[in-house]
């Protein structure tokens, strides 16, 4: 497998064996930086990336091979996983939006949110709010610059 930098204008990840503290496998996921990762309690062994190639894509790390590609209009900044509907992420966008999908529909998006300021700065972070909280923070949102 063919090793990769950021020089090399892709993203990718770097496993390390911990028992031995040395890198093990690099995989490049994505053709321009990675911008946010996460794992989803409902696939343990998929880690969903998304980056600045416009592109959400969900990676097999036993596997090392992009299992399914979402393509987006814009280069994406943030991701979360929903915590209820486990088959659905989210992920913010350098234009300030936030987008979910369905993994067994990559093609179709579900939503798109667009935050009602005029600002339009990337969505730089996303968290899933679980159901016992959500009545809290119903009408608050935080977009810090």
């Amino acid at each position: 497998m063919r090793s990769f930098s950021i020089l090399d204008g892709c993203g990718g990840i770097q496993k390390f064996n911990l028992l031995e503290l040395k890198p093990s496998t690099s995989s490049p996921i994505h053709q321009k930086q990675i911008r946010d990762l996460e794992f989803g309690e409902n696939f343990p062994d998929i880690l969903l990336s998304v980056g600045l190639d416009k592109k959400a894509i969900l990676f097999s790390v036993t596997g090392n091979v992009a299992v399914k590609t979402f393509d987006e209009e814009s280069p994406l900044w943030s991701c979360a996983w929903d915590q209820v509907h486990m088959n659905q992420f989210y992920a913010g966008t350098a234009n300030g939006t936030i987008v979910s999908y369905d993994v067994r529909s990559p093609s179709q998006k579900l939503a798109t949110l667009t935050i009602p300021t005029p600002d339009r700065s990337p969505i730089c972070s996303l968290k899933f709010i679980p159901q016992a909280y959500q009545s809290r923070y119903q009408q608050i949102f935080f977009k810090i610059k």
